[in-house]
């Protein structure tokens, strides 16, 4: 199957599980899931960001694009993955299962956000700052 030069950003659904191979250099972002097979050049160089679904295996340092800013995973994709083994491009990651956010501070840190922590605490802020009128 061809794809557009120019295509930008792919979903490949559960259905799909070949090797992921000649994807267009104009991509930015695509979704993969557990039954995908990768390959050190499955990724264009051009990629930014990255959706694993169901994806837990390890993906060596050869496999990674050099452009990737963002990775939406689950918790047992760190399981083979640890995040020192993330490319140091990486400024960003969301763990869909968990509801949380990590942002990278520093080569060897990340700044966690917990999403229900933080509604609790702007709720409880802004309903502290309405009693204080």
């Amino acid at each position: 199957m061809a794809l557009p030069v120019n295509l930008q950003h792919l979903s490949l659904g559960e259905v799909f599980s070949g090797k992921v191979v000649g994807l267009p250099k104009s991509l930015k972002s695509i979704s993969i899931c557990g039954t995908s097979m990768l390959t050190p050049t499955s990724f264009p160089k051009s990629i930014e960001s990255i959706n694993f679904r169901d994806y837990y295996k390890l993906i060596a340092p050869n496999q990674w694009p050099p452009s990737l800013k963002s990775l939406t995973i689950e918790k047992e994709f760190l399981r083979p993955n640890y995040l020192s083994t993330l490319p140091l491009s990486v400024t960003s990651i969301t763990l869909i299962d968990s509801g949380k956010q990590l942002r990278r501070l520093t080569e060897k840190s990340f700044l966690i956000f917990l999403e229900n922590f933080i509604k609790t605490s702007t709720n409880s802020f802004l309903l502290y700052l309405k009693k204080s009128e």
